[in-house]
């Protein structure tokens, strides 16, 4: 309950921040909240068109985006039972990165779906190239991260050098590769939500499986759970997401990371329960 608290308020800190900064300062976002209780608000003024095609788009940008790196942030750390992995750390975030720099460079004529799933071919390129490095059964220590940061070093390596190479054609992709959620519209808002749609298949399937794995990878294949299917099905929709959201925005970094950590020490807290020695010797 408490956890969920905290979620609702800071989604609505989020939205109050991300329009007011928008708009540099509080006091349009009130004038226009003001005018719409009111009823006198005008829809052809600079501070309505400025909310209605660039804050809300940016705001609601920023929620989807966030909230799909942590789901997959969490997703990947429980199937590796690692919390210090995330979608950079294992380097599927500079491999869809690196395939869409080469097409927008190289063949910029590529429909942008296409781009996507070939991001996500690269993304789970640089994933199989990093557990190939570390070994199947080593998932679960640092050995994994060590890994994955060297394949994202190698390959934004690669990226930010073809980037310079080619710079007459890709000098935009410099602020592209540092994340950049600023919005002209509803246009890459409305492409990418129909395709976050398998965050309902993860919030759905993905946490009986995913308490299955708990209990160890053999004691869990003896209850009938495919490992090998699990663990390609379950990455396969997570570097998707990924590949899709770093088409949209770039390369959004740490809140793979941190979003689930943080989720899960909220999530940990007992609620209102005080601590009494004579209780726990009962």
């Amino acid at each position: 309950m408490r956890a969920t608290v905290w979620l609702l308020l800071g989604v609505l800190l989020s939205v109050v921040l991300q329009l007011a900064v928008n708009q540099s300062q509080f006091g349009p976002v009130l004038q226009i909240l003001t005018g719409l209780i009111k009823g006198t608000l005008d829809t052809d003024s600079f501070e309505w068109v400025i909310l209605l095609h660039a804050s809300l788009p940016r705001c609601l940008m920023a929620l989807a985006i966030g909230a799909t790196f942590g789901i997959v942030g969490s997703l990947f750390q429980q199937l590796t039972q690692n919390h210090i992995v995330s979608p950079l750390t294992l380097g599927t975030s500079s491999g869809a990165w690196l395939v869409l720099v080469f097409l927008n460079i190289f063949a910029p004529h590529v429909a942008i779906t296409t781009k996507a799933w070939l991001a996500m071919a690269g993304g789970m390129a640089a994933m199989v190239l990093v557990i190939a490095i570390v070994g199947i059964r080593n998932l679960t220590g640092v050995t994994l991260v060590l890994a994955g940061m060297a394949v994202n070093l190698l390959l934004g390596a690669l990226a930010t050098s073809m980037i310079m190479l080619n710079e007459q054609y890709a000098s935009n992709l410099f602020i592209w590769g540092a994340g950049d959620l600023t919005q002209n519209g509803w246009e890459w808002f409305s492409w990418l939500l129909p395709k976050l749609w398998p965050v309902m298949l993860i919030l759905l399937f993905a946490p009986r499986l995913l308490t299955l794995l708990k209990i160890g990878g053999d004691a869990a294949s003896a209850r009938g759970l495919n490992l090998g299917l699990t663990y390609t099905l379950l990455s396969l929709i997570g570097v998707w997401l990924v590949s899709v959201s770093i088409t949209a925005v770039g390369v959004i970094s740490f809140i793979g990371l941190i979003a689930p950590n943080i989720s899960r020490h909220l999530a940990s807290i007992p609620p209102e329960v005080s601590y009494s020695p004579a209780r726990s010797l009962a």
